[in-house]
């Protein structure tokens, strides 16, 4: 759900109360980078239909899952995959 760009999905919410008797409801952000991407892409998308995206992102080693002064042994190297994270795209 990114509401900048796909509003309409809120209407869900109420759809999901209503089917599981719930008072409130469940919602998910997206990945950070999904979310700029997808804001820079959706308007080229409605005006040119955009149908591949090649993407890099440079994550902080932290989000890799090295701990604190470990991540010191990654200092002035590149971790050239981390699996995992083109799902979250």
């Amino acid at each position: 759900l990114i509401p900048e760009v796909n509003p309409e999905h809120l209407a869900l919410i109420e759809i999901q109360k209503r089917r599981r008797g719930w008072s409130g409801y469940i919602t998910t952000n997206p990945n950070c980078s999904t979310t700029h991407l997808v804001s820079a892409l959706h308007p080229l998308h409605e005006r040119f239909g955009v149908t591949k995206v090649f993407v890099v992102t440079m994550q902080a080693i932290s989000g890799a899952g090295y701990p604190g002064v470990s991540s010191m042994d990654i200092l002035d190297n590149v971790v050239p995959y981390i699996s995992g994270e083109e799902e979250k795209m």
